[in-house]
């Protein structure tokens, strides 16, 4: 079985994974240790936003979308968000 290349994980990167037919997409918030915390962008069963701790190496094996400011001088890409919309008054 051929060994799959795993890239530094670092914080502002988007991973993304395909698995079992469906893909799920996450941004690295922080590194501590052999944990990650991502937040979800969209992940089947998951919430949109949700913040949830994976390990080192289940993130370093998903595909790498974007590069954080740190290599590049440039602040990493953020999902587009909806901006927000007060609730109509009566």
């Amino acid at each position: 079985m051929a060994r799959r290349h795993r890239s530094a994980v670092l914080p502002g990167q988007i991973r993304r994974q395909e698995l079992l037919g469906s893909e799920a997409a996450y941004e690295v918030l922080e590194v501590e240790g052999r944990r990650v915390q991502v937040a979800v962008l969209d992940a089947p069963g998951l919430e949109c936003g949700m913040r949830i701790w994976l390990t080192l190496d289940a993130i370093a094996a998903m595909a790498c979308e974007t590069v954080p400011e740190l290599v590049t001088g440039r602040p990493a890409a953020r999902p587009a968000r909806a901006p927000y919309e007060a609730p109509a008054q009566p």
